[in-house]
């Protein structure tokens, strides 16, 4: 299960609007970004190479939900934060997917799993992090307190 994003203020879950990069908290209107988009009237960190494809979560139960979209430019990083779908869950478990062009069929590039302490549905929570540079090298990671699941895998770019 994927969380929704939270405020970093006040930590209140978060909506982005399909499409939107930046959102603002309905508790205490701060002004959020996606950590994918680049911040704006940024020119900085742009290396004019973006993203050539959809990087994906696929979740055990089969829902494909994506992270980064193609033309996301690059470097980009993108957190979510996973979740357990059921009570006493020993482990989160995930599928990184990439997606071509529209019609194709996802693409596995990494498996994720680590290890949870058993606890009711979605107690048990887990931040990952993908970083993914301007030659089109991914880096997955996903935390807890106690272990650490990481995975590399490549995806097309474009300039």
């Amino acid at each position: 299960m994927l969380v929704s994003p939270r405020c970093p203020t006040c930590t209140a879950p978060l909506t982005f609007a399909p499409g939107a990069r930046v959102t603002t908290c309905p508790y205490c209107r701060t002004e959020v970004r996606d950590v994918g988009a680049p911040a704006s009237g940024s020119t900085s960190a742009s290396s004019g190479v973006v993203l050539g494809e959809t990087i994906a979560i696929r979740t055990p139960g089969g829902v494909t939900i994506p992270l980064l979209e193609p033309g996301a430019p690059l470097p980009a990083t993108k957190e979510e934060t996973l979740s357990t779908a059921r009570d006493d869950q020993p482990s989160l478990r995930c599928e990184l997917v990439t997606i071509g062009a529209a019609g194709t069929s996802p693409r596995s590039v990494a498996q994720l799993e680590i290890a949870v302490a058993r606890a009711p549905r979605g107690v048990a929570k887990a931040p990952m992090v993908i970083r993914v540079d301007a030659d089109g090298n991914a880096h997955a990671a996903v935390t807890t307190s106690h272990a650490m699941a990481n995975a590399a895998f490549s995806v097309r770019v474009r300039s």
